[in-house]
């Protein structure tokens, strides 16, 4: 049975488990949520089980004002996402993304970047990366899989776009770029998390201009 990073609900910050898109930097992120908090449990149950959130790192990639987005296929194994457009890249932290600190408890930050840059390499490939940072959490109160499911909100700023943007990935369909224009049209067929980030990430982006 596969094993997840995940911790208990009650032990977020009251605000956060209010729901919706929470901005925070990445120091303010590390200070909300202790090490000791978080453990790795079975993912089939997880799912079930609200009393727990599963720790999702879900990231923005752009790259000089342009965003890579997608839409998730029918292959994907989310059934409650299937079709949706997405801005954000993620996926559950693994056993094998577990770094631990002297072999005493989990170091969440270097766990979630191991997460983040395997997710991001099995997506896009090699990239390379210009920044990165926490920028907020994301938490959906209001369907069964946002309740159980806590985004930690990433940007990455690429240096360059890949030469070709192509995934092996069967869950993950379209492909492509978009400017802030094009996601504001398409905000409608986006799944939550990503209508969330878009807030953000339009601020961001307008920041730049």
């Amino acid at each position: 049975m596969p094993l997840i990073l995940c911790m208990l609900k009650e032990r977020l910050p009251e605000t956060w488990r209010e729901g919706g898109l929470h901005p925070c930097h990445h120091a303010e992120f590390h200070a909300s949520i202790d090490d000791d908090d978080v453990w790795l449990g079975p993912r089939a149950w997880l799912e079930a089980d609200e009393r727990f959130v599963q720790l999702i790192p879900y990231t923005l990639v752009t790259c000089n004002g342009q965003v890579i987005a997608y839409r998730r296929s029918s292959a994907g194994s989310e059934g409650r996402l299937r079709g949706r457009l997405s801005i954000g890249f993620g996926g559950h932290v693994d056993l094998p993304d577990l770094i631990t600190k002297d072999n005493d408890g989990v170091d969440l930050e270097a766990t979630l970047w191991r997460a983040c840059e395997r997710e991001i390499e099995e997506e896009l490939g090699a990239v390379d990366i210009a920044a990165r940072s926490v920028v907020g959490v994301l938490f959906d109160t209001r369907t069964a899989v946002g309740r159980v499911h806590f985004g930690v909100l990433v940007h990455m700023e690429l240096e360059r776009l890949p030469d070709m943007l192509a995934s092996s990935d069967a869950a993950i369909e379209q492909l492509e770029t978009h400017g802030l224009e094009s996601l504001m049209a398409h905000e409608a067929e986006m799944e939550e998390w990503s209508r969330m980030a878009l807030g953000w990430l339009s601020s961001a982006l307008i920041q730049r201009v």
